[in-house]
């Protein structure tokens, strides 16, 4: 079988107790059947231990159902259960982070979540590459987990490969549309797919993707001059639906302070401040980073490689390539507040700054779903 696979996934390492942002941190863990069954049946006090570190979330069980801090996270920032019982007796997820494998049944992909800041530093690193060096490359291979796709139509399997290869070549060769402005193209290009979808889908189970064209989406003046994805209304509005949150002080206190960064200085603003505040942050952060818009295009990139094939399943092509560019508005912002709290915008700071962001605002259904409800459509 075809696996195909991020060239730097093999060059990942974890960085045990030097991480800045442990995977420990941030987030409840869930913890897979295998284990669960193990840890129930674990005597003496490690067993008690794992039976007071659980909880149940939704109804499936997790470590750190308070979303703060792993019960067997050290001071040393490593893994207590994994130094005294090894890999093996650690749920799987923490086996496996930040490594992301996907088997499509036709193929598989094998790509590492940037919610690490050793997998963002990898990212960083190659994308300066004369030719991007994050492009899924295919290798010969037989997956050692298993296709959980609900969808077995191959020919639109393809047909969403060839549609993502076309949005990434896009992106690549664009020289004549500011950032924002091929953000807003691919939104709209988003909802033109799902509504050719959705009228063909009745009598055509399999859509043909290239009838509609990202060339063929117009834009006007003002979308092409736009100095931001979304005003000070509408970011203030995301900002208030969940990105900021006061556990994140303890959750993850360097985004907490990032938010706080945010509303200390555009909270006494009128909306036309606001605005002028958001488009002057934004052209002095590309002024002073000449290599910013590339980035933020890049991580787009990324994003498109490990999420688009999700519209295997959904086909929910407005949503995927919007919130996309709600994240490139977000993560443009966190990094530009980020610096003005005085820190220098180097690798280590960057790729801090893109781990906290994945992890709060990729790996949230929750949040993803608030957000999608309310994000302003451009359109």
């Amino acid at each position: 079988m075809k696996i195909y696979r991020i060239p730097f996934f093999d060059e990942y390492h974890c960085l045990m107790g030097d991480c800045p942002i442990a995977c420990c941190r941030g987030w409840k863990i869930p913890i897979d059947p295998e284990s669960y069954k193990t840890y129930k049946s674990t005597k003496g006090k490690l067993g008690l231990q794992l039976r007071f570190a659980m909880g149940k979330e939704e109804g499936f069980p997790v470590f750190s159902p308070s979303a703060r801090c792993c019960h067997f996270y050290t001071k040393e920032g490593l893994c207590g259960l994994q130094l005294e019982k090894g890999e093996s007796f650690i749920p799987g997820i923490c086996r496996r982070f930040p490594r992301r494998f996907k088997n499509y049944g036709a193929f598989c992909e094998e790509s590492l979540e940037l919610a690490c800041p050793a997998s963002a530093l990898l990212f960083l690193s190659h994308r300066k590459h004369e030719n991007p060096d994050f492009i899924y490359v295919p290798t010969d291979g037989e997956p050692t987990y298993p296709d959980t796709t609900e969808n077995n139509d191959y020919l639109y399997l393809n047909r969403l490969v060839d549609c993502r290869a076309g949005i990434i070549e896009s992106l690549l060769q664009e020289d004549t549309l500011p950032l924002f402005a091929q953000l807003i193209r691919l939104q709209k290009y988003g909802h033109a797919l799902q509504m050719h979808c959705a009228i063909t889908g009745f009598n055509n189970p399999t859509p043909d993707l290239s009838a509609i064209s990202i060339s063929e989406i117009s834009l006007s003046e003002k979308e092409i001059l736009a100095p931001y994805l979304f005003d000070a209304k509408d970011t203030d509005a995301l900002m208030c639906s969940g990105i900021y949150h006061i556990n994140l002080r303890k959750r993850l206190p360097m985004f907490y302070q990032i938010c706080l960064t945010y509303y200390s200085l555009f909270d006494p603003l009128t909306k036309s401040q606001a605005d002028d505040l958001l488009a002057q942050s934004f052209k002095d952060f590309f002024n002073a980073h000449p290599d910013a818009i590339s980035l933020l295009r890049d991580y787009y990139i990324y994003y498109l490689e490990t999420t688009f094939l999700q519209n295997y399943e959904d086909y929910s092509f407005q949503k995927n390539l919007s919130m996309g560019a709600m994240h490139v508005h977000f993560l443009l912002l966190f990094l530009c507040l980020y610096e003005r709290q005085g820190n220098e915008m180097n690798e280590n700071n960057i790729s801090k700054t893109i781990a906290i962001y994945e992890r709060h605002m990729r790996h949230n259904d929750d949040l993803t779903d608030t957000l999608w409800k309310i994000l302003p459509k451009k359109f």
